[in-house]
Formats: C-alpha cells, sequence, structure tokens
C-alpha cells in the first residue's frame, strides 16, 4: 500500500526483512558430559602373587568449563513478486556463526579412558545466499516450477584455547586420520599428500634416495623409506627437504558443497496431478575410504585392474600391496562428490466427485511414486550421499549403505 507501488503493473508484492537470532545446543548422547565416569567391576593384577582384584577406575575425563553450544544467525533479504504473483522470488543472505562446538576431541588410547572427553572445540561460519524462485500458473492446466538454491562458505574463525588443529576422520580401512581442523580452512579439510604419478624404475627410485641422502646429509637416508620400490607412489616434496614425511602433507579439499539446491515441477489437469523433485549439490568431495581395503570386506575397486606391474607401467595406480604408502591419503582416494537426484516421482488420478458420490465416497485417488530413482553424478562410490554427524570427519565412504530406490502404488479415500 506504499504510494511508490501504486499505478503500476509490474510488482505484485515487495517485502524487506532481516532478523536475527539465537539457538543453544546441548546435546551430546551423554547428559553428564562435563564430569568425570568412574567404573566399577574391572579387575587387575598386582602383587607378588599376581592376585585379581577389583577395583574401579576413571573411564571418562571431566571437565568443568564444559558451555552449551550456541549458534547465532543474521539474515537479510527481500520477497518480490510479478504479474499477480505468478513469479515470486526470495532471496536472503545469512551469516550463522556457531560458538563452542561441543565435540570428544581425539586423545592417544595410551591414556586408557573408555570415551574421550568433551569441550568446546571451535568457532566456525557458514555464510552464503538463499534463493527461491517460483513460477506458477494456471489456465486449464496448471503448473508450477520451484527452484531453490544455498550457496554456502565455511570457515573456522578459532579453535578452542591453546589448540592450533584438530586431527580427525579416522578412514576405516587406512591407518590415519585424514582431515584436520585449522583457524581459517573449511571444517574437517581432507589433509594427505600430494603426488606426481608412480616411481616407474629403479633407477629413478635411486635418484630419488640419492637426493635425500644429499640434503640431509645422513648417509642412511631415504626418499620415503627402505620397503619403497618401483610401482609405488611417487609423493611430492612440498618443503623440498629431500624426504617424505607428515611435513609433506597439504590440503587436498573439503566435503562441504559451494552451492545445493533443488527443482520442484507440477502438473495438474482434470485430476491428473504429476509432481517430480530434483536434489543436487556441487564443489564438494568425497574421500573414498573403502577403496583403501585389501583383503577385507569390501571388493576391491575397479581401478585396481589398471594397477602398475612391469608389463603394465601404469602412471595413474600403483601396485597393489597389502599395507605401505600407497594406503596414505592422496588424490588417487578423493572424488568428486557433485551430484543429481531424481529424488521423488510421483502420478495421481483423482476421480471426479460425480464417480465417487456413486460408490459412497467423499473422495479417491489412486497413485503411483518412486524416490531415489537415479543419480547423475561422477563418484565411483555406491552413493554420494554421505551423511556423517560430525562436522570433523564429514565427508568420509567407509561403506556407506546406499540410499534405496523406492515404488510405490496407493490409494487415497474418504468417507
Amino acid at each position: 500500500e506504499e504510494p511508490f507501488m501504486k499505478n503500476q503493473n509490474l510488482l505484485s508484492n515487495l517485502k524487506f526483512r532481516a532478523g536475527w537470532g539465537l539457538t543453544g545446543n546441548d546435546q551430546l548422547g551423554s547428559d553428564y558430559a562435563s564430569k568425570a565416569t568412574i567404573s566399577s567391576n574391572l579387575f587387575a593384577v598386582f602383587g607378588v602373587n599376581e592376585d585379581i582384584l577389583n577395583g574401579a577406575t576413571l573411564v571418562e575425563l571431566s571437565n568443568p568449563d564444559l558451555r552449551w553450544e550456541s549458534t547465532a544467525q543474521a539474515n537479510v533479504g527481500f520477497e518480490i513478486g510479478f504479474m499477480n504473483n505468478r513469479l515470486l522470488a526470495e532471496v536472503d543472505y545469512y551469516s550463522r556463526t556457531t560458538n563452542d562446538i561441543l565435540w570428544r576431541v581425539p586423545i592417544p588410547g595410551s591414556v586408557g579412558l573408555e570415551a574421550p572427553p568433551v569441550i568446546n572445540a571451535a568457532q566456525v561460519r557458514n555464510s552464503g545466499v538463499d534463493v527461491l524462485l517460483t513460477w506458477e500458473d494456471r489456465k486449464t492446466i496448471g503448473y508450477r516450477i520451484t527452484v531453490t538454491g544455498s550457496t554456502v562458505n565455511n570457515e573456522v574463525l578459532q579453535l578452542s584455547d591453546g589448540e592450533e588443529e584438530f586431527r580427525a576422520g579416522g578412514l576405516g580401512f587406512g591407518g590415519e586420520l585424514g582431515t584436520i581442523t585449522r583457524g581459517g580452512l573449511p571444517v574437517g579439510s581432507f589433509y594427505g599428500y600430494q603426488t606426481d604419478g608412480v616411481i616407474q624404475t629403479q633407477a629413478e627410485l635411486d635418484a630419488l634416495n640419492a637426493r635425500a641422502k644429499e640434503l640431509t646429509g645422513n648417509p642412511n637416508a631415504f626418499w620415503r623409506s627402505a620397503n619403497t620400490r618401483p610401482g609405488d607412489l611417487l609423493f611430492r616434496d612440498l618443503n623440498e627437504d629431500g624426504i617424505i614425511d607428515g611435513s609433506d602433507r597439504t590440503i587436498l579439499g573439503d566435503a562441504i558443497p559451494d552451492v545445493v539446491y533443488g527443482v520442484s515441477l507440477g502438473l495438474d489437469f482434470k485430476g491428473i496431478d504429476l509432481n517430480i523433485d530434483f536434489t543436487g549439490q556441487s564443489g564438494n568431495q568425497i574421500i573414498n575410504s573403502k577403496k583403501m581395503a585389501r583383503f577385507n570386506t569390501p571388493n576391491f575397486e575397479r581401478s585396481y585392474l589398471e594397477r602398475w606391474t612391469p608389463e603394465n607401467p601404469s602412471n595413474n595406480e600403483p601396485r597393489v600391496t597389502n599395507s605401505g604408502d600407497n594406503y596414505l591419503l592422496t588424490p588417487r582416494f578423493i572424488e568428486d562428490g557433485s551430484f543429481l537426484l531424481l529424488r521423488n516421482v510421483q502420478l495421481s488420478y483423482t476421480l471426479p466427485s460425480d464417480w465417487t458420490k456413486k460408490i459412497r465416497f467423499n473422495n479417491l485417488r489412486v497413485y503411483v511414486s518412486g524416490s531415489n530413482l537415479h543419480y547423475w553424478t561422477k563418484y565411483s562410490g555406491y552413493t554420494p550421499e554421505i551423511v556423517s554427524g560430525v562436522p570433523f570427519d564429514s565427508g568420509i565412504d567407509r561403506g556407506a549403505y546406499p540410499v534405496s530406490r523406492l515404488y510405490t502404488v496407493g490409494l487415497n479415500a474418504s468417507f
């Protein structure tokens, strides 16, 4: 009803909005996370006679400074409608900061605890733009098109006092942790080694070992280890000190998508309704950890057919071993996690009321539907939808069970 909205036919709605809110979270699966836990009915061997004695011991540390996790979110945006609201648009910029993230920080098993202690680990900010576009029209045939999208920019602002980084992300079949959380990076970034193909010959390996001895001044130094052989991965020496060790690890990607989106289509005509929904995301990576399996429950991946052998000097797939450096986290285990999924299709028919009254029904509708029908993705695993409740180790496929495809035939009736 503002004066500048009158005497024009372009805009049918215009609203500006802004908001701010604060929410708390204390859900840890434990009601007494700040308290120490002592367990009884434990046994230990004491004394010269090695007697087995019953006792109790500390199995979880206390944290009297533990606080609720809190999330503050601010947003500003607008709603706008055109042509009597046939075209609607909503655009919001959001900034969401989570303080005092609750997490059981990993500690060495030698400490002797049943569970790691809970701490307020980090402050993380997510920001981006949410967009909703809807076009809807109704004449003889009614139809609707809705497009949603959100950009995501994730950054760790700071960690808890005295911490420079957190390591997490057990790889399941590999023996190392695959993620790092550090200020300025996305939470749970993938952390491993870059490679430059595969070592092809013994002469190439000898040259690498000779350079390691020269740069370190140690005649017993190796480029990587005494067990390295032709056919093993050629790791990139990022700090150029002649040897490959933990200081050569770097950021290899992260599990947080740049864009999350969806498309919904609707059509109706004389009792016939068709609804189609797509969902997708882009810009994230997945650690295909099950590819690290060797002589284990999962089968070897198809790519192992192209493995290095003296007769097949591959520069992409190293030789197959039961252990060793070829199973360290490198880009060969990291894949594009982008996907588009045909999430749901439903076709229904509502019988005319003249027909249903004759058979004493108020309403009668039959339908067929399908869910999770098809993925368009480059990911080679069972499913690109890898779900983890902990942001510090998300995006790791340890053999996640694929999403089930579901077909349904149904009838809705009212009397």
